[in-house]
């Protein structure tokens, strides 16, 4: 491949972060006229979440990176090891030649938009900013294979054909964000509270509602929604390598509460029903002056 007419992301994280990465690199590459390729190589001894999982799950059209690739264009900075020290010591920067480093206080790059081939992109990328203008794009690479779980299955042919409810997504993230120090410092905690305040205001829109519960601790959730009673279905099936059909389930959802996880974003903004009302938690990070641009305007914050 050509170097000077390729774009590169860094992908890295679990699936929610990975479909950030992956549109933002496609939105840039779209723009130039380039091809998008992924670098998949920090996944090497990488033990969290699921690992590179985008090909697996969606119909994404993007080649790996090979070796001589991010030579070709990093030169020096090719390395795993070498890009996650230049992420940390160049972000305040955001750039370095060909190198674009998301800053760490999560601030938007308006100038990456204006950004001509080749480049390589390393960060997170949270906001839809980096690729609205590319969102059908984004929404064509990101459709889903066909489940192979029946239990799944039947839940795709409930929510999209039973005509007796209103299906609204509820995900409690719980997982690493309470049980590592380090992630609490980070992400602000979705308290009972957040979830219940917005289940009354679905409740007031349309007297059909469902609730379809996800979770990574479904026990915590079914205490939380106990008062709900048979308002509320919980999907509990998928675990591990199959995690991703929560995902699928979600975004055939008609409303939708989220947590402060881009798994549920996802969710959301890759449903887009006609008149689709999406709950986002006030905080997404424990530092209120992060995350402005995490949550679309037109989803409702609480």
């Amino acid at each position: 491949m050509a170097i000077d007419r390729v774009i590169i992301s860094n992908v890295i994280g679990g699936l929610g972060n990975q479909m950030f990465q992956y549109a933002c690199g496609l939105a840039l590459a779209n723009r130039v006229g380039a091809r998008l390729a992924l670098a998949v190589d920090q996944f090497a001894g990488y033990s969290l979440h699921q690992g590179f999982e985008l090909p697996r799950v969606f119909h994404a059209e993007a080649r790996v990176a090979s070796a001589a690739d991010l030579r070709a264009l990093l030169g020096p900075w090719r390395t795993p090891l070498a890009r996650r020290l230049g992420g940390r010591l160049l972000s305040g920067s955001h750039r370095a030649g060909r190198i674009w480093f998301e800053p760490r206080d999560g601030t938007l790059l308006p100038h990456l938009i204006q950004a001509t081939g080749p480049a390589y992109l390393q960060g997170y990328w949270q906001s839809e900013r980096y690729f609205d203008d590319q969102a059908d794009a984004v929404r064509h690479h990101l459709r889903f294979r066909d489940p192979s779980a029946p239990a799944t299955v039947d839940w795709l042919r409930r929510l999209q054909h039973d005509p007796s409810f209103t299906p609204v997504s509820v995900h409690l993230r719980r997982g690493d964000y309470v049980n590592s120090p380090k992630n609490q410092r980070i992400y602000a905690e979705c308290q009972p509270a957040y979830y219940r305040a917005a289940m009354d205001r679905m409740s007031a829109l349309d007297a059909r509602v469902r609730f379809i519960a996800f979770s990574d601790d479904m026990a915590w959730a079914r205490e939380v929604l106990a008062n709900r009673g048979d308002q509320v279905l919980y999907v509990d099936h998928n675990r591990g390598a199959d995690s991703w059909n929560d995902l699928l389930l979600m975004s055939r959802c008609r409303h939708h509460i989220i947590a402060n996880s881009t798994f549920s974003w996802w969710g959301a903004w890759l449903a887009q029903t006609p008149g689709q009302v999406v709950f986002a938690p006030r905080l997404w990070f424990t530092d209120a002056s992060r995350g402005a641009d995490v949550v679309p305007e037109r989803w409702q914050r609480l």
